[in-house]
């Protein structure tokens, strides 16, 4: 998600990755500068919860518009379903 909307600019309104973010070692989110994002992940990624968190604040750091939405015992691929009423509802206002 978040390396499409970088190489696809002006394409996408908002963007809404969940459980997963790029090396932000390795990645230029330059692109992604006034883009609403809404990362999602789960504190029981199976993944590490800690490499999103972490993501997050690079990103965060990097003057992205980014809110991190942490899911108490949410898994790598089931956390994003407890926000997505609030998905839509902030997506839909950008």
């Amino acid at each position: 998600t978040f390396y499409f909307a970088a190489t696809h600019p002006g394409m996408l309104r908002a963007i809404a990755p969940a459980g997963a973010a790029p090396d932000v070692s390795r990645f230029d989110a330059t692109p992604l500068r006034g883009l609403p994002i809404f990362f999602t992940a789960g504190t029981e990624d199976c993944h590490g919860f800690c490499h999103l968190e972490a993501a997050y604040q690079a990103l965060r750091a990097q003057g992205l518009s980014i809110t991190f939405h942490p899911i108490a015992g949410g898994s790598h691929s089931g956390a994003w379903i407890e926000n997505l009423d609030q998905w839509v509802e902030e997506l839909l206002s950008c």
